[in-house]
């Protein structure tokens, strides 16, 4: 049996042939499959194209959000940093006060003098933070060392403020302005050249800078020595005395009443010594202290 036939009478506008294609029912079908595997096939591409896009937009948006944590994760850390750095200077400052209420021993805080080191030198009391650090602990143990401190000013608050006659007594600012030569500890001795312990501090400053006591008090003695040279000795608090040599000139006497901040005194370089500086040490039932642990202002 012949297969049924169709045809498509094709007729041009402007006359011309008459034109038929004959086509089959088979042929038909075949270029019916055909259209629908293009059209599936197109579809299919449409769909993945659309898709990707769609997913390249959502990769722009998490590439361009990934960029801004960043960026915040940046500011955390720089922030964090400061934070740490700024609590171990609350607790150096802390740890001071301490040692001045005699609520805890005066254990060395840190070197104090030589090359890298020296009152304005802090070193940081947390470690260094990397973005990997910035975890919900490192925040936790920032802020238990805070609860810490926090109640041991309480503690000190209350014992300052049942003592402020004490606190008005107690050294606490820099006899004189310069800078420190030679901390608290063993070295070089500058003229014999020996290894030997310095009791106090030294402050490099020019000749006929004022020296101020560094508490209320009265004052001993205005002596010449012959290490240290015109010497002041000044009472404080029971047990507590400072000694600064090495003046070239009294602005105060012995029996005298002083006033923290008062100037009792002028920079020289009387005695033994290789130029104009001020000693300064503090005596606590005559056992030499550390000077620095005395000193709470900052440079």
């Amino acid at each position: 049996m012949k297969n049924k036939l169709f045809s498509i009478m094709i007729l041009p506008h402007h006359g011309g042939k008459l034109h038929t294609i004959s086509l089959s029912k088979q042929k038909i079908k075949i270029f019916a499959g055909i259209g629908l595997a293009i059209i599936l096939i197109l579809s299919v591409f449409m769909i993945d194209y659309f898709t990707m896009d769609v997913t390249r937009k959502k990769y722009r948006n998490l590439k361009a959000e990934n960029r801004i944590q960043q960026e915040s994760l940046s500011e955390y850390k720089q922030r964090l940093d400061r934070l740490s750095t700024d609590m171990a200077s609350i607790e150096q400052y802390v740890k001071k006060l301490n040692v001045m209420a005699g609520l805890k021993a005066s254990e060395p805080l840190r070197e104090v003098g030589g090359a890298g080191s020296g009152p304005g030198n802090t070193q940081s009391v947390l470690p260094a933070v990397t973005a990997q650090d910035l975890t919900a602990v490192k925040f936790e143990s920032i802020e238990s060392k805070a609860e810490q401190m926090g109640q041991n000013l309480k503690t000190l608050l209350v014992h300052y403020e049942v003592e402020t006659n004490k606190l008005a007594s107690t050294p606490s600012i820099w006899p004189t302005r310069g800078y420190m030569s030679s901390s608290y500890g063993y070295r070089d001795d500058p003229i014999t050249g020996k290894r030997a312990m310095h009791w106090g501090i030294d402050i490099v400053t020019n000749v006929g800078n004022p020296i101020w006591t560094t508490a209320d008090g009265r004052v001993i003695s205005c002596k010449y020595d012959k290490i240290g040279g015109k010497t002041i000795k000044v009472a404080h608090l029971p047990g507590v005395i400072t000694i600064y040599c090495h003046l070239s000139q009294f602005e105060v006497k012995a029996g005298q009443k002083v006033k923290r901040g008062q100037v009792i005194g002028l920079v020289g370089k009387t005695g033994k010594t290789t130029g104009p500086h001020l000693h300064y040490e503090v005596r606590v039932n005559g056992v030499r202290k550390n000077p620095y642990y005395w000193i709470l202002e900052e440079d």
